[in-house]
């Protein structure tokens, strides 16, 4: 039975062979690239510099090599930044930093930094709905986008991997909380709903446009679409169930049911924390 095969079965609740094996297979089961280095060295495999497969969180992406001594069933593939961006890093004394397409800067320490914190949100001094509007959001139909998809995923298909196929960016929920700054954000959850509502529709349109076009190109070799959006800490929700059903709820239904709509694709829904009270 290959990895697909196996995925297949054990996601419509059937028993396969063994338990489907998942490590850098989605956008939450990676390694930071020091473990990674380690790991290499561990297993005896040829040193080789990390490729970052996210900056902020500083997480390599998993090789050919290393999956195939591991035995993974998972390959994670994602989109690539749009043309016209560039990470360039900034030297701001103690920290380096930079700026993501989203204009969302990040930074680290660089004695003993592991990742990079957010320290710039473009969207923390909007006041009204015409500054919400005047933000540019970044094009989800750029071709640069979708050059490293097809080969990624004909490639992994073609070793009879299950493969997961990530949106742009964060969820939506998530990305306007670091647009907007999270002491912003929880301000506008009790206050400035309409402005919370605004941006999300604005962001599942744009996820709508990236995925109507990657699943019409080769939705029928993907097996997961990987979305996601935190909402709880480690003892609680960051908010009432009452403003997650209000607010968020709607928007992530009609997300996700336009993934399934689109392709016969599993859903992979990725949430942090305490969240019991939603389930």
């Amino acid at each position: 039975m290959n990895s697909r095969e196996r995925v297949t079965l054990a996601l419509n609740h059937q028993e396969p062979d063994r338990v489907p094996l998942d490590i850098g297979g989605t956008g939450v089961s990676q390694i930071h690239v020091t473990a990674y280095t380690n790991l290499r060295n561990y297993l005896n495999l040829p040193a080789r510099a990390p490729n970052l497969l996210f900056v902020a969180e500083q997480l390599a992406r998993f090789e050919t090599d290393i999956a195939g001594r591991l035995e993974t069933d998972f390959v994670f593939v994602l989109p690539q930044a749009p043309s016209g961006y560039e990470l360039v890093f900034e030297d701001l004394g103690e920290y380096e930093a930079y700026t993501d397409e989203w204009g969302i800067g990040w930074k680290k320490p660089k004695q003993g930094g592991f990742y990079y914190d957010m320290y710039h949100h473009p969207l923390a001094t909007a006041e009204t709905l015409s500054d919400f509007r005047a933000y540019r959001l970044p094009d989800p139909l750029n071709d640069r986008r979708y050059e490293n998809l097809r080969p990624e995923v004909e490639a992994a298909y073609g070793r009879d991997k299950a493969v997961v196929l990530a949106g742009p960016g964060a969820g939506i929920l998530e990305i306007y909380a670091w647009l907007r700054g999270y002491e912003r954000f929880y301000i506008d959850l009790a206050l400035n709903q309409e402005f919370v509502a605004y941006m999300l529709d604005r962001l599942v349109e744009f996820k709508q446009a990236y995925w109507t076009r990657a699943l019409a190109d080769f939705g029928e070799l993907v097996s997961v679409a990987c979305e996601h959006d935190d909402l709880a800490g480690q003892k609680a929700l960051l908010f009432s169930p009452e403003t997650y059903r209000t607010v968020v709820k709607p928007r992530h239904k009609k997300l996700f049911q336009f993934i399934k709509d689109h392709a016969p694709v599993k859903l992979f829904y990725h949430t942090d924390g305490a969240v019991r009270p939603l389930i």
